[in-house]
Formats: structure tokens, C-alpha cells, sequence
């Protein structure tokens, strides 16, 4: 994939739908990058949802009251680049395939409009928390696990430095709001693109939203679930490397992801 296929005007997006987009997104308040520091939790539960785009903005116009959005130079909606990492027999995949409760992911993510680049892991141990850990690592430093990150890398994975490649690559663009009321994050992606390294395989999913919502283990927010039940947003497992991977290796074994790829499809969220 190349740049010019990035995020500044998607063509499957009308003008009518991005201005739609643009004037609910103005209705929220604004919060920065360092107000936001107090609610990062690198250590949290996380909750995902995946819907169609179409309810997108019913669920803005209701959220509005209770949440800040972040803004960054001006813009409401943050775009990323993730590169992720496996080994040649796609153990990481295949660890969250088969269901084992500890798992691990390795990425190279690119923050588009913040001009910044980290080397990531994130693990989540058999009680479902999930920490993420990171260093900061140079846009040339995207594809390629460095021989600096191996200090890194080391006691964070069970795998060596040199047992790591590209896997796949994939896009999206992020609208991140914060709880003005309770330590909450929430996270809308949408604008999904997945690329194969090892293929000229490329997936766009114009219709797909994924809403995450970042707590501390244990806080709910009965509010907020309501909104989404009438809504018709429903919590659903997602993981956007697995999916990425079915997507661009058929080929690998995906029975676990089966079902639930089915139901995207009979709900138009992918085809």
C-alpha cells in the first residue's frame, strides 16, 4: 500500500457522509493529548462492539453530553498505520486461534497525525487484563524488528528478536473520546484497510465500525451500555489481527473466527 492510498479523502466515503461526520464531531467538547494522560490505562479491561457505520451517528448524537473528544492540531479524527509482527508458523495468530487465555501481540504503529512511531506489545493474561507496553522507534524502524528492540522485546514475549517478521499491515482511522464523568476511554475505528506482506492481497471494509471502551478493571458504565443496547450494538470478541490475517491468508485455519465472520456478513458489515 502506498501513501497516496491514505486516509485524507477515502473514495468510498461520500461528501454528504464526511460532512455529516465532521459537524457531529464538532458538537463535542475538545480534550488534548496531555489532558488525556490521566486516563491511558495501560493496564485495563477492554470491551469491544463492531457495528454497521450507518448507526455511526445516531450513536454520536447520544453519547455527546457525556464525553470530550480528542484533538489533535485541529483535527477530530486521528489516522494510524499498524505493522504486525509474527513468526514464520504465526504463533501469536494461532495462541488467540486456539483460545489460550495468556496471548501476545507485537506492532509497529504509526500515530499519522502526531508525527509519532512506537514499537508496541500488548499482552492480556488469563484473567483478561490487558497491558500494553511501548518504545518509541523512528519511521524507518517501521517493518523491521531492530537489534536495539531486543532489550525490549525480552521478558515481554516468548519469542526471540530474530523469530519475528512482517505479517500484515493495516489502516484505520480513530475517533477517541474521554468520560467527563468516570475514568473511561472509548475508541471508534473505522475506515479499515488490511494488506498482506507476502501478497498483493488488500481488503477494504467501508461499512465496518469497532467501538472499544478502556476501564480499569471491574468500573462499569450502565449508561453507556444502555445507549449502545438501544442502538443495537452488541459486545463482540474482535481482535483486528486475526481478522486481518482470515482476511488476507484464507488459506490458515480460521474455524474459531468462523461464526463470527458469518455474522458480519449477514449484517452487511463486511462482505
Amino acid at each position: 500500500m502506498t501513501q497516496k492510498e491514505g486516509y485524507t479523502e477515502r473514495k468510498h466515503m461520500s461528501t454528504n457522509s464526511g460532512n455529516k461526520l465532521s459537524h457531529r464531531l464538532d458538537r463535542f467538547s475538545p480534550i488534548s493529548l496531555d489532558e488525556m494522560d490521566n486516563v491511558s490505562f495501560l493496564k485495563r479491561a477492554d470491551t469491544k462492539y463492531v457495528f454497521h457505520i450507518n448507526r455511526l451517528e445516531e450513536l454520536l448524537l447520544r453519547i455527546q453530553k457525556n464525553y470530550q473528544i480528542l484533538e489533535i492540531n485541529e483535527a477530530r479524527v486521528q489516522n494510524y498505520e499498524t505493522v504486525y509482527f509474527d513468526t514464520a508458523k504465526m504463533d501469536m495468530y494461532f495462541q488467540h486461534h486456539n483460545g489460550l487465555r495468556s496471548r501476545f501481540k507485537v506492532r509497529a504503529r504509526e500515530y499519522i497525525n502526531s508525527e509519532l512511531y512506537f514499537l508496541e506489545v500488548k499482552t492480556k493474561n488469563n484473567k483478561q487484563v490487558t497491558t500494553k507496553k511501548r518504545i518509541s522507534i523512528r519511521k524507518a524502524e517501521m517493518r523491521k524488528v531492530q537489534d536495539c528492540d531486543a532489550q525490549f522485546l525480552q521478558g515481554k514475549i516468548p519469542f526471540k528478536k530474530e523469530e519475528l517478521q512482517a505479517s500484515i499491515i493495516n489502516r484505520f482511522s480513530r475517533i477517541t473520546f474521554v468520560n467527563s464523568k468516570t475514568p473511561e476511554r472509548m475508541t471508534i475505528d473505522f475506515n479499515l484497510i488490511f494488506a498482506g506482506f507476502q501478497s498483493d492481497t488488500k481488503r477494504e471494509l467501508p461499512n465496518a465500525c469497532i467501538l472499544e471502551t478502556k476501564r480499569n478493571r471491574g468500573d462499569k458504565n450502565r449508561e453507556l451500555d444502555i445507549i449502545l443496547k438501544e442502538c443495537r450494538i452488541y459486545p463482540m470478541g474482535f481482535s483486528k489481527y486475526c481478522f486481518g490475517v482470515t482476511l488476507i491468508n484464507p488459506e490458515l485455519k480460521n474455524n474459531r473466527f468462523k461464526p463470527r465472520i458469518h455474522q458480519l456478513r449477514k449484517e452487511e458489515i463486511i462482505n
